[in-house]
């Protein structure tokens, strides 16, 4: 063949777009390094609402904790008093006397002003006057209605018309022998002994704590409470505490911050809240985005200055090498290649000049490359097929769930199918992971992820993830779990996984007709989930043989359920790793058998 003439043969085509090596590069980096950015972002942001959440669990548990104590402190002043008045110095003695006794106490209590016995809405007797002097009037309390319900009262804050000082007040009746309630007396505490009580338990420096009465206003506070005794709450903190008996919000605090705040409301109507200041976290929050933000674009500069710098010096080595394949180039003629980057197609180009010439030697290997290619086309469909049948089916089933379960048109009804659809996919996942699962175990490759978890809610979940296996099984599953909640510390995917590999497999060797018990109980620190069938049964002695991987007590059956044998050996060893066990019981061939997986319970943490 003749060789074309150079100017032909050395032209490129002009006519296609294309692109500089340098723009591509620079763009690959930026599309590499805003993502990266962004994800990096959202792990900060992720992390903060993490830390949120676990402020919000555990100022809810103190804001519980310390109702507890300060119910527990009112009611002690209550009782205090009760005793007083049904002592017998009050039911049996003069006035004289106990006016003598009232004085002794106000003396020796010192959160006691004074006390006060009141007949029929009048003062007889007064801690804080000599006997036989006139009385103060009585401060502004609705007494008769307190005598009429029979019931020890606390005031919120009032105003002492005798001391002119803010102040609370216990009240009880006076119960006679007789049975009449005429008297009662009263107790007046200028301060709440919670002051020490709101103290103890709350070092932490961010940590505000209050108790307000149903006002508004402040009866005790860990920080400046001498100042703020008596004073209202702060608006917001008040408009957030009325939404609820019980709850989490955000409001300022007098000293002028915004905190999170927890709250539960005690049975007088006051509340107790505790909170935290949120500035510093949101100003954390805001500084470490900010520092990411910052380094991300240096990055991205820097890493764009740097294509652009490879870029150059690619595009001069590619130019180079378009030039020497064109040296080479006969008269031979192929096919032109074509590339949308520039250089790139100078270099398809030089590589079509020069193919011409080595047209012989690439017939001489056509047909060990078709082989070859027909050998990797084939092994290329095989793992393309087998990730689309592993993978393909089920990535739509969790995208459709995940969007349903977003869904607010959804009925109860039809969320709980949404979620058995849910369960039934990630059980078809499972038996993907199944021989992965075996092999971590193995070499000790698997670690678990404990948290506080349900284990009634993952039972129920399994049950009714298997229900329909069940149905089809025409087996009958029957569930019995405790009125109470059953809490362990484990890992919820694995303990899931033990629950679903002992039911499933009691389905899978049941009877027809028979019936298969799923049942949890909770005993001193362990619970014990059992599954019983009345299927095929075991001879005894082979008990052990359930527990080993690849085990098959009865092939024909095991075939005809799918599986590998590895349910029962996973799951053992997953709950030895959660420090508990996993046994057999069976009565022998025909009898049925019951699998018992005992889990240590979470210990409950220490009391704020």
């Amino acid at each position: 063949m003749s060789r074309p003439p150079a100017s032909s043969a050395h032209t490129p085509d002009r006519t296609r777009p294309r692109l500089d090596l340098r723009w591509v590069l620079a763009a690959l980096q930026v599309f590499t390094l805003v993502p990266v950015l962004l994800f990096a972002l959202w792990l900060l942001y992720q992390q903060w609402t993490f830390g949120q959440n676990e402020m919000k669990r555990e100022l809810q548990q103190s804001a519980r904790s310390l109702a507890v104590s300060v119910q527990r402190e009112l009611n002690a002043s209550v009782r205090q008093l009760e005793r007083i008045s049904e002592g017998p110095t009050l039911q049996q003695g003069s006035l004289e006397e106990f006016h003598g006794y009232m004085q002794k106490l106000s003396s020796e209590l010192r959160e006691w002003d004074n006390m006060v016995l009141i007949d029929q809405g009048v003062p007889v007797l007064n801690s804080a006057v000599p006997f036989g002097a006139p009385l103060p009037p009585l401060d502004d309390i609705d007494f008769e209605q307190i005598l009429q319900s029979g019931k020890p009262f606390i005031t919120g804050i009032y105003t002492h018309r005798l001391t002119g000082q803010p102040g609370v007040a216990v009240v009880v009746p006076v119960k006679r022998p007789s049975g009449s309630q005429q008297q009662l007396l009263m107790a007046r505490l200028s301060t709440p002994p919670l002051a020490n009580l709101l103290q103890e338990p709350l070092r932490d420096v961010d940590i505000v704590s209050s108790v307000v009465d149903t006002e508004g206003l402040i009866v005790s506070r860990n920080r400046y409470f001498e100042k703020l005794f008596g004073q209202p709450a702060t608006t917001t903190y008040q408009e957030t505490i009325a939404t609820a008996p019980s709850g989490f919000g955000r409001a300022r605090t007098l000293e002028g911050h915004y905190a999170l705040s927890a709250w539960h409301r005690l049975d007088n109507g006051w509340t107790v809240g505790v909170g935290a200041h949120s500035d510093a976290h949101d100003a954390q929050l805001a500084q470490s985005l900010g520092r990411t933000a910052g380094i991300g674009l240096v990055l991205l500069a820097a890493s764009l200055l740097i294509a652009l710098w490879v870029a150059q010096r690619m595009g001069r080595s590619i130019e180079s090498a378009a030039a020497h394949a064109r040296a080479m180039a006969d008269e031979q003629a192929v096919p032109r290649g074509h590339a949308d980057i520039a250089q790139i197609d100078e270099l398809l180009q030089a590589h079509f000049e020069a193919s011409q010439r080595l047209q012989a030697l690439r017939q001489e290997h056509t047909s060990a490359l078709d082989r070859l290619n027909d050998a990797l086309r084939r092994r290329d469909d095989f793992l393309s097929m087998l990730a689309h049948e592993l993978r393909n089916p089920l990535a739509p089933i969790f995208t459709a769930v995940a969007i349903l379960q977003r869904s607010t048109t959804l009925s109860e009804q039809e969320r709980k199918v949404v979620g058995i659809v849910g369960n039934q996919s990630r059980q078809l996942k499972r038996l993907v992971d199944d021989l992965l699962d075996a092999s971590r175990l193995v070499t000790g490759r698997i670690t678990l992820q404990p948290r506080p978890t349900r284990l009634d809610t993952l039972v129920r979940e399994t049950a009714d993830a298997l229900h329909d296996v069940a149905a089809e099984k025409q087996q009958r599953l029957r569930l019995r779990l405790p009125e109470a909640p059953v809490e362990l510390e484990a890992d919820p995917e694995r303990v899931s996984q033990i629950l679903h590999n002992l039911l499933d497999n009691a389905l899978k060797f049941g009877s027809p007709g028979g019936e298969v018990r799923l049942r949890l109980v909770a005993d001193g620190e362990t619970a014990q989930v059992s599954v019983e069938d009345e299927g095929i049964g075991i001879d005894p002695a082979r008990l052990q043989d359930l527990f080993k991987p690849f085990s098959q007590i009865d092939p024909g059956m095991a075939r005809s359920n799918g599986g590998l044998g590895l349910g029962l050996s996973t799951s053992r060893t997953l709950a030895e790793m959660h420090g508990g066990t996993l046994t057999a019981e069976s009565a022998g061939l025909g009898k049925g058998t019951t699998l018992r997986l005992t889990l240590p319970l979470r210990k409950a943490g220490p009391t704020a």
